[in-house]
């Protein structure tokens, strides 16, 4: 039997901790079927079936049938671990110390909060009282919270019976960890590793900035005593620009930018204009961008009347798809529009999406990388059911350049690889 035995160093938290699973960190049961995949890409040159094939043809696998290679993996961890609160939004500070008393005598956990990011799957665990500060304990359900924990080190040993099984793990397992992220929203930062000891001198390590240079496109280099909350929160803010634009201040999405140049508006005008038109009124917010932008007059404007003829597509969902839009209403309040994908004949339905954009972080310094998994939503039609009212149908567009998009569109202070 073959041992290879490494540590990681934790760059940002990885999200699936839960209450009952105190100590929970990396999983052995989501890295290695991740590495698995990774290998048999590699020997089927990015072919996966290829890849298992020749797995089978050398003996590797458990089974023939299925793609588990044959060796076994443990995950250790220190006890100095940190935990992280990941939100959607960013609370004020009576509210984060309301909430953060609740949880602390409750669940006798400490924590920092992380906000706003990426993750959204908090924002219904916690509410609070109307018109106050105070968390509304009865609508809350707090013991649902996920938090995300950093631990000091982590060591994982990995036992194998096949010496060329082992000489390929020590080819590929730098990096595998380099370009691969776990847990939840782990394309949006979160779930970062590296391997930092080489205990066994049994890892290729010499590797490292070829792989960055070849996996990635960009990078972020922050101050060196930059924190996790602001790793995090720069990914937010320039993926929130990208794709949905900002608030405050108000920017329209850039790649809203990128199709009105080429002709084309986002599907949020046109659900607008469809809410309208069906007498829902909009909740209109103070020092926003108005709603569209005029090609004849050259400036943005408010009416919904288009004014010039305009081709509706469905962009956002290019770097990932929505189950939903809300939109604030004076009439209807939070009026939610349910978005659902109408296949076009055998076609398979697309439940879910992910963004083709993947951020890593090592030390102070983010990576970004993309790929072509958006091909597969070009040209899709799309159904936006609000609620009560009927629905319409936008297409998504035809062609994208997600390399020239990123390239062009991303804040300046990201640089070529």
């Amino acid at each position: 039997m073959y041992q290879i035995k490494f540590t990681l160093k934790q760059h940002t938290p990885i999200i699936h901790f839960q209450h009952d699973q105190v100590g929970a960190t990396l999983r052995a049961t989501e890295v290695k079927p991740k590495l698995d995949r990774f290998i048999l890409m590699k020997l089927g040159n990015g072919n996966y079936e290829t890849g298992r094939e020749k797995a089978k043809n050398n003996d590797w696998l458990i089974d023939k049938d299925k793609g588990a290679l044959d060796y076994k993996m443990r995950v250790e961890a220190s006890n100095n671990v940190s935990y992280y609160l990941p939100l959607a939004r960013f609370i004020n500070v009576p509210k984060q110390n309301s909430l953060r008393r609740e949880i602390t005598q409750k669940y006798n956990i400490d924590f920092a909060y992380l906000m706003p990011t990426n993750y959204f799957g908090n924002e219904d665990k916690f509410k609070f009282n109307r018109n106050a500060d105070t968390v509304d304990l009865p609508n809350s359900k707090l013991e649902q919270l996920l938090f995300a924990p950093i631990h000091n080190q982590i060591t994982i040993t990995i036992k194998v019976g096949i010496k060329e099984l082992e000489e390929k793990l020590g080819l590929i397992l730098n990096e595998f960890f380099l370009v691969t992220n776990f847990g939840t929203r782990q394309n949006k930062g979160f779930g970062c590793f590296t391997i930092t000891d080489n205990i066994d001198r049994k890892i290729d390590i010499n590797n490292t900035n070829d792989v960055l240079k070849t996996a990635f496109l960009l990078k972020n280099t922050l101050r060196n005593n930059s924190t996790i909350e602001q790793k995090i929160k720069k990914i937010y803010d320039d993926y929130q620009l990208l794709k949905s634009g900002t608030n405050q201040p108000y920017n329209k999405s850039e790649l809203f930018h990128y199709f009105v140049n080429n002709g084309i508006r986002w599907e949020k005008r046109k659900i607008k204009q469809h809410l309208n038109l069906n007498q829902v009124i909009l909740t209109t917010k103070k020092n926003l961008a108005p709603i569209d932008y005029s090609t004849h007059e050259n400036d943005f404007y408010n009416s919904y009347e288009d004014e010039q003829e305009n081709e509706y597509r469905y962009i956002r969902a290019l770097l990932g798809l929505a189950e939903h839009y809300e939109f604030q209403t004076q009439n209807r309040g939070r009026l939610k529009v349910k978005i659902t994908h109408i296949p076009n004949g055998n076609e398979e339905k697309i439940e879910r999406f992910q963004s083709p954009i993947f951020f890593k972080v090592i030390d102070n310094t983010i990576y970004l990388k993309v790929d072509n998994s958006y091909s597969s939503i070009l040209k899709k039609q799309f159904e936006f059911k609000p609620d009560g009212i009927a629905s319409i149908t936008i297409d998504t567009p035809s062609s994208f350049d997600i390399q020239y998009f990123i390239e062009k569109h991303i804040a300046n202070d990201w640089i070529k690889i």
